[in-house]
């Protein structure tokens, strides 16, 4: 059984925080550097994401902060290195907007879960998110190689109909938690 810790500074948000340094990082290295080496760098953030879910669960150090920032670590990401790309590659505009849409979206849903007396509401990702992520991320690797072409669009585009698919899961989810909830207080 998982139980969330109050304590902030623990390994897994540690590497959550690194994570979210590493967003500048991406972002500067792939037109200052060296796209190549930018993907090296989203790689790197993409494992610690792995690393510090892991860890949380293992240490039983899953807290608060990490259910919030490790989700906002993993969109900034995603976004950032979409926008590089999308520089070099319009069609990943399309790409970039409905991800932007999406998790701004989320991002509202979020605030008014929060203010409407409901700050235990925290989903983890079930497999249908986290396979919108593993699918996101491979198509972003493989858009790095232009020369994959349809290959790297394909993936991404299904990773990107996951990632909405996901989007109405969760706030059909989160609905009917809130109004269970809600029922909850007033029995």
């Amino acid at each position: 059984m998982e139980t969330t810790s109050k304590k902030a500074l623990t390994l897994p948000n540690l590497l959550t925080v690194l994570r979210m340094t590493l967003v500048p990082l991406v972002i500067w290295v792939y037109f200052c550097v060296s796209p190549y080496v930018a993907l090296g760098v989203y790689i790197l953030a993409c494992g610690t994401d792995v690393l510090d879910g892991y860890l949380a669960r293992k240490l039983n150090q899953v807290s608060t902060f990490g259910k919030w920032a490790d989700p906002l670590a993993d969109k900034l990401m995603t976004q950032a290195v979409v926008i590089c790309l999308a520089l070099d590659q319009p069609l990943l505009w399309i790409v970039a907007g409905v991800l932007f849409v999406k998790e701004g979206l989320m991002g509202i849903g979020a605030v008014v879960v929060y203010y409407k007396d409901q700050q235990h509401m925290v989903f983890a990702a079930k497999w249908i998110g986290k396979l919108a992520t593993c699918l996101m991320f491979s198509g972003l690797v493989l858009c790095f190689f232009e020369k994959l072409y349809p290959w790297n669009i394909m993936c991404l585009g299904i990773g990107l109909g996951c990632s909405v698919t996901a989007f109405f899961y969760y706030v059909i989810r989160s609905s009917r938690e809130m109004a269970a909830h809600k029922k909850g207080k007033t029995d």
